[in-house]
């Protein structure tokens, strides 16, 4: 069996990848928790960590290392759902507000700075390098994906920033590290789909390719849309969400890994049930008319509970690790 699945994962093609839509919603209404104790006022500073990242390549056609607080930082595919959830000031004085750094920044790595790299050759199965590292499949001994060792990368810098008694960098690096460990608790990040499922695209590759590709974009653009809308459900699950205790890491990582994982089955099923009352399955026609109709229709009891589930684990993990990091 494990033979047979692994011979899946070789073959099957992930089209594109997608990760949390409405990275800021969910990290301002984690940090919500907190903004009496990250309300104070943050001196922007150059980016000076050359020199420590030598061992990372990023795309510099799209990385941006000045501050853009203040300014539009959503992709624009998600614009036609995107609401904004709080205020996005401009620096005065050339300093910005803590919690708006993490908020902010926590969208930084889906703006391109993982995309249309040579990480190596294994990409292939997770839809190119942006993909390798934000998702992470494994099955045994087996891995794709390096959305773990990214968390890890930018907790290091954050505290090499942190000595440095540079808090903006300290910050802004530790918004990307939360960004690659909130992706750890999107299920479609740890499994393309059921492994009975995954089983039967022997059979039909493309075809299947097509379809789990569907329905990540799906749940995700589902989730982002409900999100800044400010669902109640979605939104009461994060601020009420209690921290858990890190003390390793990179167990702690694992374990969000596990849970998210063990959830491909029920969500997988309820984003069909979504997607059949459609006529036509194309990424392209799930439209935010579309999202909002079936968000309004009454059906979603099942998917919204799970994914009010999902979203207060993620979140006690991600304020887990804002403890964690020392913060305060």
């Amino acid at each position: 069996m494990i033979r047979k699945i692994f011979i899946c994962f070789i073959f099957f093609p992930v089209v594109t990848v997608f990760t949390w839509t409405a990275h800021d919603a969910l990290t301002y209404y984690v940090v919500s928790s907190y903004l009496s104790r990250l309300s104070y006022e943050v001196e922007i500073t150059p980016y000076i960590y050359k020199a420590f990242e030598k061992s990372r390549e990023y795309n510099t056609s799209k990385l941006k290392l000045y501050d853009y607080t203040g300014e539009n930082y959503v992709p624009e595919e998600d614009m036609s759902i995107f609401k904004a959830v709080f205020y996005n000031s401009l620096p005065k004085d050339s300093k910005v507000p803590a919690w708006q750094i993490l908020v902010v920044y926590s969208y930084e790595p889906d703006l391109g700075m993982d995309s249309n790299l040579y990480l190596t050759s294994k990409q292939k199965f997770t839809g190119g390098s942006h993909g390798w590292r934000h998702m992470e499949y494994r099955l045994g001994p087996l891995k794709f994906g390096e959305a773990s060792k990214s968390v890890l990368y930018f907790t290091k810098l954050s505290k090499i920033a942190k000595s440095m008694d540079d808090e903006y960098w300290h910050l802004r690096f530790m918004a990307r590290a939360i960004h690659y460990f909130e992706d750890l608790g999107v299920p479609f990040h740890n499994l393309p789909a059921p492994l009975n499922e995954v089983l039967k695209s022997i059979t039909d590759f493309d075809k299947y390719a097509e379809k789990f590709t569907l329905y990540h974009f799906a749940y995700e653009y589902y989730v982002g849309y409900r999100l800044w809308n400010r669902y109640p459900l979605f939104v009461n699950a994060i601020v009420n969400a209690n921290p858990v205790k890190i003390t390793d890491l990179k167990k702690s990582i694992n374990n969000l890994m596990n849970y998210s994982r063990q959830k491909i089955d029920e969500v997988y099923e309820e984003v069909e049930k979504m997607l059949s009352t459609k006529s036509k399955y194309k990424t392209r026609e799930l439209s935010s008319i579309f999202i909002e109709e079936y968000a309004q229709s009454g059906q979603t009891g099942k998917i919204d509970q799970l994914t009010a589930e999902i979203l207060s684990t993620v979140s006690s993990y991600i304020k887990g690790y804002l403890e964690y990091i020392g913060l305060w």
